[in-house]
């Protein structure tokens, strides 16, 4: 399950955007989907049929007024080559208004490697020997649960366990900012420049470094690599992660060798694993070579680093 920012609720309504979903769409697919409303939506939940394959997206939205079809399609159909229409999609009010209450139940602490990450609603003790990551439990998108934050979370331990140490640091397509929170907690000392096209995002990555006290991250709303940020400055990154669609990834990967220095390293993320060939392969175009890979249910999280003499990993 996925959330969004906190919003007053009793300042807006209460909608569910229902998908039927193809009988043929795999879990990993249907997560893909559900990726796609992130940035848009309060909530995600994929419901599964009993035969334990997904049947329905179910998309909360807290707003005054109803999402609108054609945007729900627009959205959908952006990323798969389905015709989803109007019969297969549902949009109505709920009655709920205890859907905060469910979101806390839905999001226990999570202890991965050496993260705990938690809710503003978490009471109990955080242990001493974890690095803490707080996340706004009204927006479980980004909040840790999902395969492909988790294994940038991971692959990022792993920099840090090679003793690696960054000064500049990119969050291309920062979502809620837990990658970087985390990032700002392992490096403290670097420089965090956080991008997104959207503006709950920038406000939600915000929100996660005041909260986590990390005043080495920045934010900025743009377009990719087009933010003023990296237009107008002369910054050469030693990191960059960017956990989006892996569409996204391949037309941003010539940007991204530019702005990362040489022996640098970028952890990329939001693909899936019949993905990966492609989005290695046009990287590596601009010899930003492949050195490590992490596999999460069907996801891929690769670990890359720029060589201007390149060598093939065997």
């Amino acid at each position: 399950m996925t959330t969004n920012e906190n919003i007053e609720i009793d300042k807006n309504l209460l909608w569910q955007v229902s998908v039927e979903l193809p009988q043929n769409t795999s879990f990993a697919k249907a997560e893909a989907y559900e990726e796609l409303f992130a940035d848009i939506a309060n909530s995600t939940l994929i419901e599964m049929n009993d035969n334990e394959s997904p049947q329905k997206l179910k998309i909360i939205f807290l707003q005054k007024t109803p999402p609108k079809m054609d945007k729900i399609k627009e959205i959908l159909n952006s990323f798969t080559e389905l015709n989803i229409d109007e019969q297969n999609i549902c949009i109505k009010e709920l009655e709920d208004r205890n859907w905060l209450q469910h979101v806390y139940k839905e999001f226990p602490p999570i202890t991965l490697k050496d993260f705990f990450i938690f809710g503003e609603h978490y009471t109990g003790k955080i242990p001493n020997n974890l690095i803490p990551l707080q996340i706004s439990t009204a927006m479980a998108f980004g909040s840790g649960e999902h395969q492909t934050t988790q294994g940038c979370l991971l692959a990022l331990l792993e920099l840090k366990k090679l003793n690696h140490n960054f000064e500049y640091i990119l969050d291309m397509g920062c979502g809620s900012g837990i990658l970087s929170v985390a990032a700002a907690k392992l490096w403290p000392n670097a420089r965090i420049i956080a991008i997104d096209i959207e503006e709950n995002s920038i406000l939600a990555t915000k929100n996660h470094a005041k909260v986590n006290n990390c005043l080495n991250i920045e934010t900025y709303l743009g377009d990719g690599y087009n933010a003023h940020i990296i237009k107008n400055n002369n910054i050469s990154f030693d990191l960059i992660i960017s956990n989006i669609f892996a569409n996204i990834l391949i037309e941003f990967a010539e940007d991204l060798s530019k702005n990362l220095k040489n022996d640098g390293y970028a952890i990329l993320a939001g693909l899936l694993k019949e993905q990966e060939n492609k989005v290695k392969a046009k990287h590596q175009e601009f010899s930003v070579m492949h050195c490590n890979k992490t596999q999460i249910d069907g996801w891929a999280i690769l670990s890359m680093k720029k060589e201007l003499k390149p060598h093939y990993p065997i």
